[in-house]
């Protein structure tokens, strides 16, 4: 008898598929045993390859679901926790008007992602020859006075209607330079010869 049909029957003895006394380890009847003992060892560890495999492919294909849901969750998780980023901030665009003698420096704020100009402001009247800013003198005349050069205007130079007028070119400047799709926000005019 080989050395593996004799460790196959000590196998099989310690197992209990063989019987332990009355036979021989040598014999036909003897080898028989343990060539079927060594078949069924090898079908049964075929089967349980195959068991084993099984076994595994199933865990791996929970644990997959369980990583695909996983990263799914954080996918949505940073989604949620992503801050938007700020928005522009808004665009300031100055022209320089002359009217009656004053030079007048409008402001125009504009969001540019929302195309609205949000704010007009006319500013204050300016000095022609020093270009500084005018202030008024106070008294019945109301007259604007330069304090660099001391250059003298009437007050009516810049009255409610010079204002307007000086605004609403700059408006229509404006909007005629930068094209169509420029809305204006509530509460500024828009130039009579121009539409936003």
């Amino acid at each position: 008898m080989s050395v593996d049909a004799g460790r196959a029957c000590a196998l099989g003895r310690k197992a209990g598929a063989l019987p332990a006394e009355g036979l021989s380890d040598s014999g036909p009847l003897a080898r028989l045993r343990v060539a079927r003992y060594a078949n069924l060892v090898t079908n049964n560890a075929l089967y349980a390859t195959a068991v084993l495999c099984l076994i595994l492919a199933v865990a791996a294909a929970v644990l997959s679901a369980k990583l695909r849901a996983a990263r799914a969750a954080l996918t949505e998780a940073e989604r949620k926790l992503a801050v938007p980023p700020p928005p522009p901030p808004p665009v300031t665009v100055e022209c320089r008007r002359e009217a009656f003698g004053i030079l007048w420096f409008p402001v125009l704020t504009i969001d540019e992602r929302r195309r609205l100009v949000t704010a007009a402001s006319v500013g204050l009247p300016h000095c022609p020859r020093c270009v500084k800013p005018m202030s008024l003198k106070p008294g019945p005349a109301g007259e604007w006075v330069c304090p660099a050069c001391g250059e003298v205007r009437a007050g009516s130079a810049a009255d409610i209607r010079v204002t307007d007028s000086v605004l609403g070119e700059a408006l229509q400047e404006f909007l005629s330079r930068r094209g169509g799709g420029y809305a204006l926000a509530e509460g500024i005019r828009a130039p009579k010869s121009a539409k936003a």
